[in-house]
């Protein structure tokens, strides 16, 4: 899924569209999120590789003519792809980027610790730029 970086000590995994500011925003110029944060965990990605699995089987495209809606019912993963579908096409249509933290815990307030946290990455060189940086996802799976 996108070549995500899953570690089982961190099972909770967060995807954040980060824009910028539009020249008639009275904060110009600065990052802030604007989709998500979309929350899955390990058992979704874990669901999400059986249907990119069964999507390439010859046999359940060909022979048993599967779509991939029913691919992604069968593999309980319809919601999380759907959702990951929409912040991929919205952040290519709006110059967002997407990035994926992952955690050993649900973070509670998930929306406000994401704002906050983009936030404080406009500071130049700031611990939260770097981290923005290292969580840009850089490729997708369904390209």
């Amino acid at each position: 899924m996108f070549e995500l970086k899953v570690d089982p000590k961190n099972p909770h995994h967060y995807i954040i569209g980060v824009a910028i500011r539009d020249m008639r925003s009275k904060n110009r110029g600065q990052m802030y999120v604007k989709y998500g944060p979309l929350y899955f965990t390990n058992d979704d990605v874990q669901n999400v590789a059986n249907a990119k699995t069964l999507l390439d089987d010859k046999i359940y495209r060909t022979i048993y003519k599967m779509k991939p809606g029913e691919i992604y019912k069968a593999t309980e993963c319809n919601e999380i792809i759907m959702s990951l579908i929409g912040m991929k096409i919205a952040s290519q249509s709006n110059n967002a980027t997407l990035h994926h933290f992952s955690s050993s815990c649900e973070i509670p307030d998930a929306e406000k610790f994401f704002d906050d946290y983009v936030e404080r990455a406009n500071i130049l060189n700031s611990q939260e730029m770097k981290g923005l940086d290292n969580a840009h996802i850089k490729g997708y799976w369904w390209n």
